[in-house]
């Protein structure tokens, strides 16, 4: 059983998505690069896309941190097929700062 990396997404104004994705327990790791001025914060959610509309589901609040963020996420019965989605909270830039989401999710056959 191990952690498996299934996208590193830079963290933007816009819902950014992994590709479609099994499973329940994923791990957030966060990277900055450059220095923040204020406060910086997120969104993180399931997704899935029905007729070209994208249907978010649990959104919860993210913060860039060193620690690891542990979430259980379990897929909605009406989900065909489900991503992890990911967004700014604020709508302007800061500094030009990037941040980085890596998304791992556990996998129990490795």
């Amino acid at each position: 059983m191990a952690w498996q990396t299934i996208s590193a997404i830079q963290v933007t104004n816009t819902w950014q998505f992994t590709a479609p994705i099994e499973g329940n327990l994923f791990r957030l790791k966060h990277s900055l690069l450059g220095t923040a001025h204020g406060f910086l914060s997120g969104w993180v959610c399931q997704a899935t896309f029905i007729n070209e509309q994208v249907e978010i589901y649990q959104p919860q609040k993210i913060y860039p941190r060193n620690e690891l963020v542990i979430l259980e996420f379990i897929s909605p019965a009406c989900f065909s097929e489900r991503r992890i989605g990911v967004k700014k909270r604020q709508s302007r830039e800061i500094n030009n700062l990037v941040w980085i989401v890596e998304v791992d999710i556990w996998n129990n056959e490795s």
